[in-house]
């Protein structure tokens, strides 16, 4: 697979976690939502999610800048 391919590959899935989490904190909010709950929502294995973000922080970061950027 190319370069171009896998980056885009990535941001696409990382898209869908951060889509995923925005679901799970509006459900059970973001002390109740835990990485297993957003990992399952994305349809990945909490293994997977952590390839992409580093923790759960992180995953809220990216939540917080798709808002504040949409």
């Amino acid at each position: 697979m190319s370069e171009g391919k896998v980056q885009q590959k990535q941001q696409a899935r990382r898209a869908e976690i951060v889509a995923a989490a925005q679901r799970c904190f509006a459900e059970k909010g973001l002390h109740g939502a835990s990485v297993a709950d957003i990992a399952r929502e994305a349809g990945l294995s909490v293994g997977q999610l952590y390839r992409i973000f580093a923790s759960k922080e992180a995953i809220i970061e990216a939540v917080v800048s798709e808002i504040v950027h949409a």
